[in-house]
């Protein structure tokens, strides 16, 4: 089973990876906004399987999500009484 770290190559993701592969966790898909190329070297401690930049990610799951969940009607909201309620 894969685990997926967002935020990856930032302090906190970073810090997340390693802690799963002190633990000999290594099957980490690592997702990251890699702009600024500095940031890379936080991951080259790192063992992961496979890296993705942000944007080549969020656009396949944001698709998945609305062809899997298609919704005709909008979903009321807590907040905003609909006639329904």
């Amino acid at each position: 089973m894969s685990i997926l770290v967002t935020g990856a190559a930032g302090f906190i993701g970073c810090n997340n990876v390693i802690a799963l592969n002190r633990r000999g966790i290594t099957d980490v898909i690592a997702v990251d906004n890699l702009e600024k190329g500095d940031k890379f070297k936080n991951l080259a401690q790192c063992q992961i399987s496979d890296y993705f930049d942000k944007r080549d990610f969020i656009e396949p799951v944001l698709h998945r999500a609305r062809t899997r969940f298609s919704i005709r009607e909008p979903v009321p909201t807590p907040w905003k009484p609909t006639a329904a309620t």
